[in-house]
């Protein structure tokens, strides 16, 4: 209940923006703008926009989490669009449609019609949504005028409940938005009808087969036609994808079909409302494609000029068409402003762009990440009554009991004060607040439908929330307390106690468990609602991108990579981020101390965690070769590859075609490293020539294994789960390379990567007595490999296989066991080139002279200079060909 809490206390007042320009009004100064309310002192002022972002006034940057209402798709500011409507300034801004045609508009209605692959004959360009859903009423009693012999009796519309077309006349009579509709209900025509709307939240039986719900739905709409008279009705009026009245509800399959049928069998059309829902919204340029009919008239609107101009448009089958042509020959209607030459101009590039861009085969692979994200952060939630959708256009139904479905108290105005507070500085998000989805009058819902051009990330900080505060080390009680409170606004509860504790102290970041201690609770329930901050220290920028401190808007790398993480349950939900860390929900367990490491339960656990982190987010297989073009995908679906100067300089050195990866890395950071001195330009040669060298000689060799690697696999970072008496479970938190720009995304070599955690064992003391044995190690890659296959789905081999596939394995991690000193040398080396090692409590230049002692004496080893020099062997070389 902490969100519903927080929800319902959140009613914010925006005071006057300054500089409004205002008059006096009855004695009382005010502007002279009216929109819907007549006092706009709660209305922020905007000031401009830019891709998916709003800025205020103010100063302020908001989201644009709803496109307005679905509208703006292709984002705010596009400099192409605006340069298409400049040049067709430049050549007429306005003719009378009657009296003259322009090219810009048979082009655009040629698009349309050619976008719908010979379904649709003509395409009426109009203005508003509402204007196009009259025009689809006049011209579908026309069309019956038209026929020979004609039918005068058909006048009549049927249409659903809790349904909106728009707020003219005509079109507010086919809705049942009662809300916005019954206050004009005497002016309303009475020829209108409605069956119940396709919404299995509230209408599927239970028990009922989906088979069975359309065939009633199909059956009540036969029932209503011959309540009325088949020969009385015109069309059958339906949104493909329901919009503000009721939350994006959808069709079951097999839904239109058996609706077209009923229409067909009685002579009646079928006419689609895709004015929110379609141009791309859903997945698909037409909605209608996604339920195997095609309507005899389309309306389009929204996502058609995006905002840029106020146009939308009927699509009308030639069925439509031939009638006209074969009666009076044309439409009797007509508007001032239809097909107006800027909106056209307008419409037709934001097209052009949607198209050449591929947004809409962008619009379905986000939605089903923005559906996956939605559920994964609301579906337990005892407010949330359903999340529905298609594409990018999401609705979520809230609730005041989720078993009953019983709506929220009107009076609470749950739905306007989570818009409220999403606009609220630290929120910065604007969502669309609607209600009336329970009966017309009641039931609160959120719609989302975010512009065509979101990537992950953005549909990360739709979800996730950003918070404006830090915690601040010189008071960490009350800072702590006040990021918890802005979360859990009812943790502020006198008769509870918020329980503060620090887990650990890492050497960039520190973690902290908050727990509510209330009255009542077991310490299970309490450790089910902690929160686990984790704490960045100051100088930690070349560690972890910081850039939301500068421009909070943009998610970090490291989110992005958490947000991946935790799609495949590796990381706990995130609940907020905040200037200088995140806070997730707290894994009950607690922190491997490095002694626990050599413990057999406990190695096993963690080979077994480590196998299923690398099947789930592959490259490719541990033994198959690399596939190239998924890699690729996958790369520029989720990640973002390195880019500055040095890019062909840092790129050169990889023997992969993918990057980033762990040479990459490496090569990134000596380049980064200061050069104006001949002792530091030695430094760096140095370090160049050994990089190059273990490229040459390991760069090849698992060229058939890239993984996205852990990368920070220490004990710090292993989390050990209960699971009922004596039982327990592996979490492993964190998690990745810290590498400039690429630190959340580098692919390596699995072997390199379990070779870093073997190293970790020592800890941060490098105790080479703690380091797993040959067998010790042949055993981890055994369960490891176990699990690799388990969770990447592939059939376990025979026992002389998996041996072989172990040894190959085993060989390859021991020939990479030095390269992580070189690899944590050159992390330090970067640490000290950036001058904040007096800022990190943690001696890096110590730490760094023991890594790359390890990695010298693994090269020692490795070309037999030491032996030949009669050394001993150092205890890290010992520990390491230790057999037991």
């Amino acid at each position: 209940m902490e969100t519903a809490s927080l929800l319902l206390s959140v009613l914010s007042i925006f005071n006057l923006v300054n500089g409004t320009s205002s008059s006096t009004i009855d004695g009382t100064t005010e502007s002279g703008y009216i929109y819907k309310n007549v006092s706009n002192a709660s209305t922020p002022t905007l000031k401009s926009g830019s891709g998916i972002y709003l800025m205020m006034d103010d100063g302020q940057q908001i989201l644009d989490a709803s496109c307005g209402a679905a509208v703006s798709s292709i984002g705010h500011g596009n400099a192409r669009v605006k340069a298409a409507i400049a040049a067709q300034l430049d050549q007429v801004s306005y003719c009378h449609p009657g009296f003259f045609k322009t090219s810009i508009a048979e082009r655009l209605a040629d698009f349309l019609v050619k976008s719908t692959h010979g379904q649709m004959s003509r395409a009426l360009l109009t203005g508003s949504g509402s204007e196009a859903v009259e025009a689809a009423l006049k011209l579908a009693r026309q069309y019956f005028l038209e026929l020979s012999p004609p039918q005068p009796t058909r006048s009549r519309f049927i249409s659903r409940k809790s349904s909106w077309h728009g707020c003219t006349i005509a079109a507010l009579s086919m809705g049942d938005f009662k809300v916005r509709k019954d206050l004009f209900a005497p002016l309303l025509p009475g020829n209108v009808s409605r069956v119940s709307a396709c919404n299995i939240y509230r209408d599927l039986r239970e028990g009922e087969k989906i088979k069975d719900y359309v065939a009633r739905l199909a059956g009540e709409l036969e029932d209503e036609f011959q309540r009325l008279g088949p020969k009385t009705v015109c069309a059958f009026v339906a949104e493909p994808v329901a919009g503000s009245a009721l939350g994006c509800a959808t069709a079951v399959t097999g839904y239109f079909r058996a609706m077209k049928e009923v229409c067909d069998r009685h002579g009646a059309l079928l006419i689609f409302d895709e004015i929110m829902c379609g141009m791309g919204r859903i997945g698909t340029l037409h909605a209608w494609e996604q339920e195997g009919v095609v309507p005899d008239i389309s309306a389009i609107g929204k996502s058609l000029g995006c905002g840029y101009g106020t146009v939308s448009a009927l699509l009308i089958n030639e069925r439509v068409v031939s009638a006209l042509r074969q009666g009076r020959g044309y439409f009797a209607h007509g508007q001032t402003y239809q097909t107006h030459p800027l909106a056209c101009a307008a419409a037709l590039e934001v097209q052009h762009i949607i198209q050449e861009e591929g947004l809409v085969e962008n619009v379905r692979l986000m939605g089903i990440y923005l559906e996956y994200q939605l559920r994964r952060r609301l579906s337990d939630h005892p407010n949330v009554g359903d999340i529905r959708g298609r594409g990018l256009f999401w609705g979520i139904e809230l609730v005041a009991n989720k078993m009953s479905k019983e709506p929220l108290d009107p009076a609470l105005k749950v739905a306007s004060k989570i818009h409220l507070r999403g606009l609220q500085r630290g929120y910065d998000v604007a969502v669309f607040p609607a209600t009336g989805c329970a009966d017309g009058w009641i039931g609160d819902q959120i719609l989302l439908a975010p512009p065509f051009i979101v990537r992950e990330a953005d549909v990360d900080e739709i979800v996730d929330r950003y918070l404006p505060l830090s915690y601040a080390p010189l008071e960490p009680s009350a800072s702590a307390l006040r990021l918890i409170l802005a979360i859990f606004p009812s943790w502020e509860d006198p008769d509870g106690e918020v329980e503060i504790t620090r887990l650990t102290e890492g050497t960039t970041n520190t973690l902290f468990k908050v727990a509510n201690k209330r009255p009542g609770l077991s310490k299970e329930q309490v450790d089910d609602e902690a929160v686990l901050l984790r704490v960045y220290g100051k100088g930690t920028d070349a560690l972890v991108d910081r850039e939301s401190r500068k421009k909070h808007r943009k998610l970090t790398e490291e989110l992005k990579f958490h947000s991946i993480l935790s799609r495949h349950n590796l990381a706990p939900p995130l609940l907020a981020r905040f200037e200088n860390g995140h806070a997730y929900q707290f894994v009950r367990g607690h922190v491997c101390p490095p002694s626990d490491l050599a413990r057999e339960n406990m190695w096993r656990g963690v080979a077994r965690r480590l196998g299923e982190w690398h099947a789930v987010l592959p490259v490719a297989s541990v033994s198959a070769p690399i596939n190239v073009k998924h890699a690729a995908k996958y790369t520029n679906t989720n990640f973002q590859t390195p880019s500055s100067s040095d890019q062909h300089d840092i790129n050169h050195i990889s023997p992969y075609s993918i990057t980033p990866n762990i040479w990459t890395v490496m090569q990134k950071w000596i380049l980064a490293l200061p050069n104006t001195t001949p002792m530091e330009k030695a430094r760096g040669e140095g370090l160049q020539d050994e990089l190059e060298r273990l490229v040459k000689e390991l760069g090849q060799q698992s060229s058939e294994c890239l993984v996205l690697g852990h990368g920070d696999l220490l004990s710090g970072n292993i989390i050990i789960e209960p699971r009922g008496e004596g039982q327990h479970d592996i979490s492993m938190c964190k998690g990745y390379y810290a590498n400039g720009e690429d630190r959340h995304a580098t692919f390596c070599p699995a072997a390199f990567d379990l070779a870093n955690h073997f190293a970790e064992w020592g800890g941060f003391e490098c105790d080479y007595n703690l380091l797993p044995t040959r067998s010790v190690r042949r055993a981890f890659l055994h369960e490891y490999l176990r699990s690799y296959r388990l969770h990447s789905n592939v059939l376990q081999a025979s026992e002389e296989d998996v041996a072989m596939e172990v040894g190959r394995l085993f060989d390859e991690v021991d020939n990479f066991r030095g390269v992580p000193g070189f690899y944590w040398l050159s992390l330090c080396a970067l640490l000290q080139a950036n001058t904040l090692l007096d800022e990190i409590d943690f001696d890096y230049a110590a730490y760094a002279e023991l890594r790359l002692k390890e990695f010298r004496q693994w090269r020692a080893e490795v070309d037999s200079t030491r032996s030949m020099k009669g050394e001993e062997m150092p205890l890290r070389e010992r520990k390491w060909a230790q057999e037991v």
